[in-house]
């Protein structure tokens, strides 16, 4: 299972993995909050700048950023161990 803040670094990768434009700290926002997170613009930015030195994302100027190749291996990381745990947890249950 995914922690807490896994999980919103998945919900974030995903959405920046589904978008064709560069997205920016409001937007994302925005969508975040569609998916029951309550995060400010400010917040949003720094996690966007830790994904930027972790090499998740790419800046693209003002126009907000984009899902790099190491942020989509990273999604795929973590939407794999979010199956595996439900996986596992069936097969207990079946057993």
């Amino acid at each position: 299972m995914l922690s807490e803040k896994e999980k919103l670094e998945h919900d974030m990768l995903l959405i920046l993995g589904e978008t064709v434009h560069p997205i920016g700290c409001g937007t994302l926002s925005a969508l975040l909050g569609k998916r029951e997170y309550d995060l400010s613009e400010a917040t949003v930015g720094r996690l966007l700048r830790d994904f930027d030195l972790a090499g998740y994302t790419e800046k693209s100027g003002f126009q907000g950023r984009t899902l790099s190749d190491q942020g989509r291996s990273r999604l795929v990381a973590l939407t794999e161990r979010e199956k595996r745990f439900h996986w596992e947890t069936e097969f207990s249950s079946a057993l």
